[in-house]
């Protein structure tokens, strides 16, 4: 796994390249470095990150990785409670996958109550949706 901050480009970067060029598919974590959380809340950020959706936050990414025609794993991803409706954003993840981002084999849910509320048991709409998403049979094909 390669972590990156939010303003590299860790697409184009020489880890990501030489794994690709190796045949192998890079995990890469994308992550607010040295960014305050509050921030991120308070809106200094916006510019980066005007997403509601699930497809919103990943399509960018995608598009680039499908030119190449590897499959896409996300190895983290999670939501907060704040700032929308966390079951929502829970709920767009199979209909995303099925209809935009067909080349994502895994994704992996960061359940950690750590700066935000990551867990999926931050809320009982959010542990229904979760759990609605998980037997999705969709996700076993």
């Amino acid at each position: 796994m390669t972590y990156f901050g939010w303003s590299d480009d860790g697409v184009s970067a020489d880890s990501t390249r030489e794994d690709f060029s190796a045949g192998r598919i890079p995990l890469v974590n994308w992550e607010p470095f040295d960014v305050d959380f509050g921030d991120i809340v308070g809106g200094r950020y916006d510019e980066l990150f005007d997403w509601e959706t699930f497809g919103e936050v990943f399509e960018p990414l995608y598009r680039r990785l499908e030119t190449l025609g590897k499959p896409v794993m996300i190895g983290e991803t999670a939501s907060d409670e704040v700032g929308g409706s966390k079951a929502d954003w829970i709920a767009d993840v199979v209909p995303q996958l099925q209809s935009r981002f067909t080349a994502i084999r895994a994704l992996v849910w960061f359940d950690v109550d750590e700066e935000r509320h990551w867990q999926v048991r931050s809320s009982a709409s959010s542990l229904q949706a979760f759990r609605d998403m998980a037997a999705n049979p969709y996700l076993r094909s």
